[in-house]
């Protein structure tokens, strides 16, 4: 049994179904993996450790990728056999920093996706209580050996999207980062540093049709990239037009690069593609700062190419970088208002992630974190400012950017929130809001309550799903005290 952690708000519910199957089945292997497992491994196994009734409710830690060391489980337990991880011992992934890694090279990558003897990437438990830490976690996966994603387990029809015959499906087209700079990102870490893969287009189109023949009501294909390069986009967007099926629609995301020219942004318009920029700020000190390797004269190139040809691309940004200044962050709000007719965009307040640079060296960035707060299992972590404006006006400084911007962009404010949760929704046990803020054809902002000077819900931009359960009718049942637990994997706990 796998369980993918993404966040820290599902480690609770994995353990307690863990804890009810191995109940009914003391003899069934359960393997945590996913961001959050790689994130937290090396935190986490001396918990478990140290707290037995947990640990053996979880016989393996995968990290980063995993489709090999579950076929390495699968073939094991197939055969009656405990799976076998490789022994050794690896640096601890705190010592993997991207910041002290360089580029591997092609014939590295291509040794890094052979099959292992043993599974790779994993961490196992052994008799005694403890955990023997994987000596290889450098696997990666050939991105054309992998199989079309596979929804048949899923009824899709329960899904928002298909009950609105918007159906989306999710598919990668690549792993790990190209750029592998950005100073804010964690992404480089959930993949072997510098290990950029692509599948190829000719598979990726097999990938499109597979799900357009399997899945009836797909019409909106979201790539799961890091990032895009325009020869590619432009393969996809022929593949796209071919089909002259002008329902069907797809999203990207991508760098402000100098070669995507106003061919590619034709090509994009023509077929219905979006592509999500990370602008992040439109002050160049800042773009420094966090490497970002923007050059605004190309942003404000390819905006304007936009512009006259019609075409409206996405934008995400950020308020309360590291050192920003009010005036800095004055500057993005001046940006998108100049370009509220060619773009839609989102807001994001700024959030130290875990094992991001800044996070590796907050010094270099003007900020602190408490000790405590570097050994919280929370992927983002509270920081105190040190330059630029102060932690009290950081608040004030976002909503007074996002209420601007929002008054200046028309449409997104008024939200009839009943009707939208009758319309998505009958029973209101689970619902979500999927809502459009001016001209933004995507679905699903997430709505939430922002304290905002108007009135009702605001649609800030991030497109995750809020749900509303009603715990009377549906109940929850945590077999394992919730406190302890959590107390247990924070090491102040263990039983």
């Amino acid at each position: 049994m796998g369980f993918s952690i993404m966040g820290y708000n599902q480690v609770i519910p994995a353990l307690t179904l863990g804890y009810l199957m191995k109940k009914e089945n003391p003899d069934l292997y359960i393997c945590w993996g996913g961001p959050w497992v790689t994130s937290f491994a090396d935190m986490l196994i001396p918990r478990l450790e140290a707290c037995p009734e947990l640990g053996e409710l979880i016989d393996a830690l995968v990290v980063r990728e995993g489709e090999e060391p579950l076929l390495k489980m699968a073939e094991a337990l197939s055969r009656g056999e405990r799976p076998v991880g490789i022994p050794g011992g690896c640096k601890p992934m705190s010592e993997q920093s991207v910041l002290d890694t360089k580029p591997v090279g092609r014939k590295l990558l291509l040794a890094m996706s052979q099959p292992r003897e043993n599974m790779p990437n994993t961490h196992w438990r052994i008799e005694d209580g403890t955990y023997e830490r994987s000596g290889d976690i450098s696997w990666v996966a050939d991105m054309n050996q992998l199989p079309t994603p596979d929804y048949s387990d899923f009824d899709l029809s329960l899904y928002t999207t298909f009950r609105e015959g918007q159906g989306s499906l999710v598919l990668q087209g690549s792993r790990s980062c190209y750029y592998m700079k950005c100073s804010f990102c964690n992404a480089i870490t959930n993949f072997a540093p510098w290990s950029y893969r692509e599948r190829s287009t000719e598979n990726i189109q097999k990938d499109i049709d597979t799900f357009l023949e399997l899945y009836p009501g797909t019409v909106h294909f979201d790539f799961a990239d890091a990032v895009f390069p325009a020869k590619r986009l432009v393969e996809l967007a022929d593949f796209f037009i071919a089909k002259k099926r002008p329902e069907l629609f797809w999203e990207v995301d991508v760098r402000f690069e100098g070669n995507i020219d106003k061919a590619v942004l034709t090509k994009m318009r023509d077929s219905q593609g979006t592509l999500r920029f990370g602008l992040e700020t439109a002050n160049e000190r800042l773009l420094d700062l966090v490497r970002k390797g923007n050059r605004m004269e190309v942003v404000h190139r390819l905006l304007q190419d936009s512009r006259e040809l019609g075409y409206k691309p996405f934008l995400m940004t950020i308020v309360g970088l590291p050192t920003e200044e009010r005036e800095e962050a004055e500057e993005l709000y001046q940006f998108l208002s100049d370009y509220h007719d060619t773009v839609t965009y989102q807001i994001a307040d700024f959030i130290v992630e875990r094992n991001s640079p800044i996070q590796l060296r907050p010094d270099d960035y003007g900020i602190h974190i408490d000790d405590d707060e570097q050994e919280s299992f929370h992927h983002n972590l509270h920081f105190t400012r040190r330059a630029g404006y102060s932690d009290e006006e950081a608040q004030e400084v976002y909503r007074d950017i996002l209420v601007r911007t929002m008054q200046r962009f028309k449409g997104a404010h008024e939200v009839d929130v009943e009707q939208e949760r009758s319309r998505v929704a009958p029973d209101d046990s689970v619902y979500r809001l999927s809502l459009r803020a001016g001209s933004f054809a995507l679905e699903n902002y997430w709505v939430k309550h922002n304290n905002l000077p108007f009135e009702g819900l605001v649609p800030i931009g991030y497109k995750v799903q809020q749900q509303w359960t009603d715990m009377t009718d549906k109940g929850t049942v945590f077999e394992i005290d919730p406190d302890i637990a959590l107390g247990a994997l924070a090491g102040a706990g263990s039983r």
